[in-house]
């Protein structure tokens, strides 16, 4: 959407905003009877608890950032995750990577625990409080010497300022950098679980992960598929299937709701999270206003009172001429192709604000986007385009819950797929040797790819074909309450389906046509001719 290296501050900024919105910071209506902010300096005297918003000095200050800094800039990503320079950060990656956070943090659980503390008090209060854009307090002593050696780590050659103050845009950005933190410990711990979980599943269908009753039934449709086509009881193996599908709602679609239990696939939280969303949205809108602010920064967006801030320092340390947080990222343009709620917005502060909108209001916010990509052929390696057509939705008022079951979703298959497959052998063997041909390179005959595009058409909801335009749609959505096609929130990708069969990896095509040959399809095939 943006051009150059502004676009990877869009991305870190973003991200912040993101991490921030996942732990749970309460709804910002005002408080009654709110006590002002303490602003008193920070200085080695003074007791910080993490109640108090100014907590956020102690944590930066304190020896265990200093180590995951410098252990995170050894491990080649700090420069995304902490310094304010983009020219140092690969466009196509996240400022972090969950799957190195775990070993990042290792050892450190006590002080992501403060963390956890210092967010769900001392920052809700600050996030809260109706005078937080006005806020500033001066930081002395050991702990001001802790934040500017972070500075130093970015850039060795930066000298101390004599005075360090923390204003609202430096708390909020201290806020992203402990919550990044937080955040993505949390979701690689449980990233490392739900693999561990899915490694299970693979070795075997008795895993705890598994509902018995799914356990029992999948193990008795794998004992009966091992045997010949032509000695299948496909009776038998509707009913198992069907048996299957009624485990959950809904009854005639099988899906995660029917194999799993609800552990691990269950977000809590949600109606904080989205509070916390609807709050930081705002939050970043307003510090736009506050960078426009002429009183208050200058046109470089440095403090016009030339007090050095915690921003302006790391600003400075990675030798950056501008200090801008969100007013030129709010101002970057956006792709033409790119609509939200059918709007066309000019820039990325257009879309914030039908954000802002959409939140508190509890609407619905439809996402369009036409994306022009590359494509390399397997053929050749010429580089041509293809149309990648982006649709999100999200309906925050179904979204506001007590929890959102993962497991809810559209990927599964109706039951009218495993009665069409399993009528009988010839039908059976139909199927696996069309998917056969499709998949070595053949070409079906147009009788049997209709009926397979048909039979998927019907009954797999996350996949439909437009024949006459040859392109293909892959839909993921989480349903409302169990009920198929009233979606909560959702994916939609549409693309040829000449590019979408050369998408799939060929290691996977391999894999399957092992797989097929292992059935003796072709010889099946040969006797079900004969025997007509």
């Amino acid at each position: 959407m943006m051009k150059g290296g502004k676009k990877v501050f869009l991305v870190f900024i973003l991200s912040t905003v993101l991490l921030l919105s996942i732990f749970s910071i309460s709804s910002c209506t005002a408080l009654q009877g709110i006590k002002p902010l303490p602003t008193e300096p920070v200085s080695d005297s003074t007791k910080l608890e993490p109640s108090d918003p100014r907590y956020a000095v102690e944590l930066l200050a304190a020896t265990e950032t200093q180590q995951i800094l410098e252990q995170a800039m050894s491990l080649g990503f700090a420069q995304k995750s902490f310094g304010f320079s983009t020219k140092q950060v690969n466009l196509d990656e996240l400022p972090f990577d969950p799957s190195e956070v775990l070993s990042l943090l290792d050892g450190y659980e006590a002080f992501v625990k403060k963390i956890e503390e210092y967010l769900r008090a001392g920052a809700k209060e600050f996030f809260n409080h109706p005078n937080r854009k006005n806020y500033i307090i001066e930081v002395h002593g050991a702990r001001k010497q802790k934040i500017f050696e972070l500075a130093k780590k970015i850039n060795p050659s930066i000298s101390e300022p004599d005075k360090l103050y923390f204003d609202y845009r430096d708390f909020t950005i201290s806020y992203g950098v402990l919550a990044s933190l937080y955040y993505f410990y949390n979701v690689a711990v449980q990233n490392k679980n739900l693999a561990k979980a899915w490694e299970e599943v693979a070795e075997s269908s008795g895993t705890a992960l598994v509902n018995e009753s799914a356990a029992q039934l999948i193990s008795e449709i794998e004992n009966e598929l091992g045997k010949d086509p032509f000695a299948l009881n496909y009776e038998l193996l509707r009913n198992k299937f069907n048996q299957l599908l009624a485990i959950g709602n809904p009854k005639d679609f099988l899906n995660m709701v029917d194999v799993f239990k609800l552990e691990p696939f269950k977000l809590t939280n949600v109606k904080e999270v989205l509070d916390s969303l609807k709050w930081l949205v705002n939050s970043y809108l307003e510090i736009g206003d506050f960078e426009n602010d002429n009183n208050i920064v200058t046109d470089k967006g440095f403090r016009k009172d030339g007090k050095e801030t915690f921003t302006t320092l790391m600003a400075k340390a990675a030798e950056t001429e501008e200090c801008f947080v969100a007013k030129t990222v709010l101002e970057e343009p956006v792709d033409a192709n790119f609509k939200i709620n059918g709007k066309t917005p000019i820039k990325v502060k257009d879309i914030l604000s039908e954000l802002n909108d959409a939140l508190p209001n509890k609407k619905k916010v439809d996402i369009t986007w036409e994306l022009i990509l590359p494509v390399v052929t397997q053929e050749s390696e010429t580089e041509a385009t293809t149309t990648l057509n982006l649709i999100m939705m999200y309906d925050f008022t179904k979204m506001y819950k007590e929890y959102i079951d993962y497991r809810d979703n559209n990927i599964g298959v109706k039951r009218g797929f495993f009665d069409e497959v399993f009528n009988d052998s010839a039908s059976y063997i139909k199927f696996v040797l069309v998917l056969l041909q499709i998949f070595s390179g053949q070409e079906p005959t147009q009788e049997n790819l209709e009926w397979l595009a048909n039979l998927f058409l019907n009954n797999v909801p996350m996949i439909n074909i437009d024949k006459q335009n040859k392109k293909v749609t892959l839909k993921f959505a989480y349903n409302n309450n169990y009920t198929l096609n009233d979606d909560m929130m959702k994916i939609e990708l549409t693309a040829s389906i000449d590019d979408a069969v050369r998408a799939i990896p060929s290691e996977f095509r391999a894999k399957i046509l092992r797989e097929f040959a292992k059935s003796k399809i072709y010889e099946y095939m040969d006797k079900l001719n004969k025997s007509k």
